[in-house]
């Protein structure tokens, strides 16, 4: 299959030639790229307005349980049923042209992971699922790239990558299995392990915000992972951390791990506001035990939402199993 830049290439000219189409205000008006997908895709415009918009057609036998309509400032997204021809549509319309560039991007993203699926089925589960990831992009009229909040945790997990990745299957396997850029409760989701990934500054102090990521009644194998951050002295930008990390992989890796970056927010045309430079100054290791301090859903009273807390590193030497112990979990090393 095409790489993205060719596909993003090929869909804008789609639109193109569909323009060149319009006789009718208030008719819509399609072409559709790529007939050999499992699915059809449809680059469509509406009349005068242009609305750019793909539809992705499946049969109608095909279960789909995600049918809600969903209206955001920047995208809408609609499902119907095309009786006349057993047919069921997702359409996905662009409403807002200042997030045109994330909108092909999201396009690009399906197409390309559809590309190899040989099940109608699968593909239109694979849609879906890209569908959820993404659609929180265009909650908002504009998306001006990721806050410094988000830079410092995507390097945290960037940095579990990069240091607990020390031959080509560990690269594999740690990118297959980076959840949390795509909505998982946890960073890293193992089979039989989870890895959550914090950064933390000078003052040690740990943001907790999701207490069912500590806890291990629901998940027995729980390590905590803290990276400290600092700008003083900076070593590495997040630019350059992507980069080193690129270099370590193949070309179908390189496209899973280019396509989860954007599934946390990382988009090329933001590219320049990510050259700030950090050093990572400090790391802890814990494994979360029954005596680890956390607070837990089930251990508040009812009425009480929204749980915030801090933990403070300074305190937690005890629970830290150290980087050699990590890595004989993480990379298979011993288990």
């Amino acid at each position: 299959m095409e790489d993205l830049d060719i596909i993003k290439q090929k869909l804008s000219r789609n639109w193109e030639l569909v323009e060149s189409d319009i006789t009718s205000k208030d008719a819509k008006y399609y072409r559709t790229i790529y007939p050999e997908a499992k699915i059809e895709i449809r680059t469509c415009l509406f009349g005068s307005i242009k609305n750019k918009s793909i539809e992705l057609v499946y049969s109608h036998n095909i279960i789909n349980n995600s049918k809600k309509n969903v209206e955001l400032k920047g995208l809408n997204l609609e499902f119907f049923e095309d009786n006349e021809n057993e047919k069921k549509i997702i359409c996905l319309k662009l409403k807002s042209n200042y997030l045109f560039d994330i909108y092909l991007e999201f396009i690009a993203s399906i197409i390309k992971s559809i590309s190899s699926l040989d099940s109608e089925k699968v593909a239109v589960n694979e849609v879906i699922k890209k569908i959820n990831i993404w659609i929180k992009f265009f909650k908002k009229e504009r998306f001006e790239g990721l806050s410094e909040e988000e830079i410092r945790g995507l390097i945290g997990e960037l940095l579990f990558i990069k240091k607990l990745s020390l031959k080509k299957e560990d690269f594999k396997k740690n990118i297959n299995q980076w959840k949390g850029c795509e909505n998982g409760l946890h960073d890293f989701d193992f089979k039989d392990k989870k890895a959550e990934i914090k950064t933390f500054a000078k003052n040690g102090i740990i943001r907790i915000s999701i207490p069912d990521q500590l806890d291990i009644e629901k998940n027995k194998n729980i390590y905590f992972i803290c990276f400290g951050l600092l700008k003083k002295d900076g070593q590495f930008s997040l630019n350059d951390l992507i980069e080193e990390i690129k270099e370590k992989l193949d070309d179908d890796l390189s496209f899973i791990f280019k396509d989860k970056l954007k599934s946390y927010g990382y988009f090329e045309i933001h590219k320049n506001d990510y050259n700030e430079k950090y050093r990572n100054f400090d790391e802890y290791f814990y494994k979360i035990t029954s005596e680890f301090p956390k607070i837990l859903n089930k251990d508040t009273q009812s009425g009480i939402t929204n749980i915030s807390y801090g933990l403070d590193t300074n305190l937690l030497s005890s629970f830290d199993i150290g980087k050699n112990k990590i890595k004989e979990v993480f990379t298979d090393e011993k288990n």
